[in-house]
């Protein structure tokens, strides 16, 4: 299998962070503006522990200061960005899994591509 053809599953957490745990990550400026994004677009927000998509991983490199508005996290120094592209949305699915990389069981999770 190339690097191509490998695509990353994109998951919802198990259970959500209340406000001020969010706002610590985020900070003020950047809370507001993540619900902004998330009340035009409600589909996934009540799906903690969910698969919600796809996309190829091309590229992971240390967090720049301009990657804030797209991670809606404040920029830390420490803190990695992943960069994905042909980022495709799914049929929601219960994902049971954890944080890392492994290779998932296609023949038990039927990925259905969503428009």
């Amino acid at each position: 299998m190339t690097q191509e053809e490998v695509k990353n599953l994109s998951d919802t957490s198990k259970q959500a962070y209340d406000e001020n745990a969010t706002k610590l990550i985020c900070g003020e400026e950047l809370f507001i503006k993540m619900l902004i994004a998330m009340s035009v677009d409600t589909e996934t927000l009540d799906l903690n522990g969910y698969a919600i998509a796809i996309g190829r991983l091309k590229h992971c490199r240390c967090m720049h200061p301009d990657d804030e508005g797209k991670a809606f996290v404040r920029y830390q120094p420490d803190l990695y960005s992943h960069i994905y592209e042909n980022i495709q949305r799914i049929k929601p699915f219960k994902w049971q899994g954890t944080q890392g990389w492994k290779k998932v069981d296609q023949s038990i999770y039927k990925i259905e591509i969503k428009n």
